[in-house]
């Protein structure tokens, strides 16, 4: 009989062993599943994470809590009365972890990130300097809803363009043109559809300068083709500014001595050019010089645009160096012999010369017909 009550025993804890994954399979664990993230997509805005719970109780209040990723607590969800249960939260941008909690004890947990906002920005990047009225700048517009509607402006001397557009890229390139030198800002602002409002007011803006451009310098020589003479420098200076008065100093590259120095200013076309002669057998530097100044800068009534350095004085500088090379030698004159002694002149009236001719003449021939007489024939 004790030997049966034994086996009886037995059986029931290996019944109780065996029923137990049956009873494991029939009560699910409770677990938290992030379902969609959206990101931020309006200025100032926020975005969302949606979450399913699945194994629950009903009998049980579950928590759901989230943190952000600095450990802080975002929020706190009580949960009961569900097997499952979609929740979608609310959240800024940035990371999440989310927990399914029971009595404190975590049971699941994931984590989510909800993207950044758009964030309304402009740059400016100069393309060309200016001489007058021909600088060109590239702006910029970006962070920008597609469909939304925007207003821009930009400020300089003389200058002012801007209007509304609306955006149909998140990025807008602008072309700037006919900008004189000197320091401008360009600004953005969104403008919400009527009934639509900002949390803050979504603008930006940059200050930046349109440089003046700096003079071109070209320098020709024609060399001294004779001994003793000078050389010549052919200047022709471009790129010049309006109403800029230029000096050039022509300087002894050797000695570093002011040969010769003087003013220019521009033609209608931006240029001027002159020669000058100078003594062959040296190197000449052309220093050309001038001083653009800019009309005074008054920081806008914006919040932010950067630490902007604004133009004031501009030094305007071009130099060339051009060598002339010494003249030819003169060349060694040949010495001639001396001429004989000439004849004393005679005048037209004066025989004796005529006669003393014919007396020469007169005796020659006489001779000869001597010489003719005394003559004998060969046997």
């Amino acid at each position: 009989m004790l030997s049966t009550g034994v086996v009886a025993s037995g059986l029931a804890i290996a019944s109780l062993v065996i029923a137990a994954p049956a009873s494991a399979e029939e009560t699910p664990a409770s677990s938290l599943e992030i379902t969609a993230t959206t990101d931020c997509v309006t200025y100032g805005g926020s975005g969302s994470i949606e979450v399913t719970l699945t194994g629950l109780d009903p009998e049980v209040d579950y928590v759901v809590e989230v943190l952000t990723d600095g450990g802080e607590l975002a929020l706190s969800d009580e949960v009961l009365g569900s097997t499952e249960a979609s929740l979608t939260y609310t959240l800024a941008p940035g990371g999440y972890r989310l927990g399914l909690l029971l009595d404190g004890v975590e049971l699941d947990s994931e984590s989510a990130t909800i993207g950044a906002c758009p964030d309304l920005g402009v740059t400016a990047a100069p393309v060309s300097c200016s001489l007058g009225r021909d600088g060109v700048t590239m702006a910029r517009f970006t962070g920008l809803i597609p469909g939304e509607s925007y207003s821009f402006e930009v400020v300089g001397p003389d200058f002012l363009v801007g209007g509304p557009f609306d955006a149909d890229t998140e990025t807008v390139d602008r072309e700037l043109v006919g900008m004189p030198p000197g320091n401008y800002y360009v600004y953005v602002q969104w403008r919400p559809s009527e009934g639509e409002t900002a949390p803050v007011p979504m603008y930006d803006w940059i200050a930046f300068a349109v440089e003046p451009c700096q003079p071109s310098l070209e320098v020709a020589a024609t060399q001294c083709t004779t001994a003793g003479g000078d050389g010549t420098l052919h200047v022709l200076l471009g790129d010049l500014l309006p109403g800029i008065e230029y000096l050039v100093d022509i300087i002894d590259a050797d000695s570093g001595a002011l040969v010769d120095t003087g003013p220019v200013v521009a033609d209608d076309a931006g240029e001027a050019g002159f020669d000058v002669d100078l003594p062959p057998g040296a190197t000449y530097t052309v220093l050309v010089s001038g001083t653009w100044t800019a009309d005074p800068y008054e920081e806008p009534p914006f919040i932010g645009g950067g630490n902007f350095v604004p133009l004031e004085t501009v030094e305007l500088v071009a130099t060339a160096d051009v060598t002339l090379a010494p003249c030819p030698v003169a060349p060694v004159t040949p010495q001639h012999p001396s001429t004989p002694a000439a004849l004393p002149a005679t005048g037209a009236g004066d025989t004796t010369g005529l006669a003393a001719a014919g007396l020469l003449l007169l005796a020659m021939g006489s001779a000869l017909l001597l010489s003719r007489r005394g003559a004998r024939r060969p046997n």
